[in-house]
């Protein structure tokens, strides 16, 4: 099997494994009765520590945005802004965002801002995205990914809204 379609599959199971098995097993913070049901909670995954090979790795940010709650996150209310530092570029059309979801994504300088166009709700489960980079060069950075930045949506749980992942980029 060649290299290439090696990585295909690799790349293609790790994701269908992140949908199967990881958004299943999202917990949802406990909620007095007064609250539950009555606010949504977004919530960010990006947490890692992740090392890639310039040469040989396929190089991409990744983040998975879900809502927990019966009550649903109307269009355009959901914001995901990911900041880039200086030698790590978002690719412009390499942006994917994987679900039942929709999300209209742009890039001004090293910021991706992901805003939600279609509604979100707990039993669409969450929305994983992959963005591809340019990488200046070897280097050890960190990648912040935020869900709702500006506080705008009320929600249940305003804990889990950032994550950050750490790269070492490596030749």
């Amino acid at each position: 099997m060649s290299v290439t379609r090696m990585r295909r599959w690799t790349r293609a199971l790790t994701i269908a494994a992140v949908l199967a098995v990881g958004l299943t097993s999202l917990a949802i913070p406990a909620a007095t009765p007064a609250e539950a049901g009555s606010l949504p909670d977004l919530e960010m995954h990006a947490t890692a520590d992740v090392t890639l090979n310039l040469q040989t790795s396929v190089l991409a940010h990744r983040f998975i945005v879900g809502v927990n709650g019966t009550t649903p996150v109307a269009p355009g209310k959901a914001v995901a802004v990911v900041s880039f530092p200086a030698g790590v570029q978002p690719i412009p059309n390499g942006i994917q965002a994987l679900g039942q979801a929709s999300w209209s994504c742009t890039i001004k300088g090293n910021v991706l801002r992901c805003v939600n166009t279609t509604e979100l709700r707990q039993s669409l489960g969450a929305t994983y995205f992959i963005v591809s980079l340019s990488v200046s060069g070897p280097m050890t950075t960190t990648v912040t990914s935020t869900v709702d930045p500006a506080n705008i949506l009320q929600e249940m749980n305003e804990g889990n809204n950032v994550g950050t992942t750490t790269y070492h980029f490596v030749q």
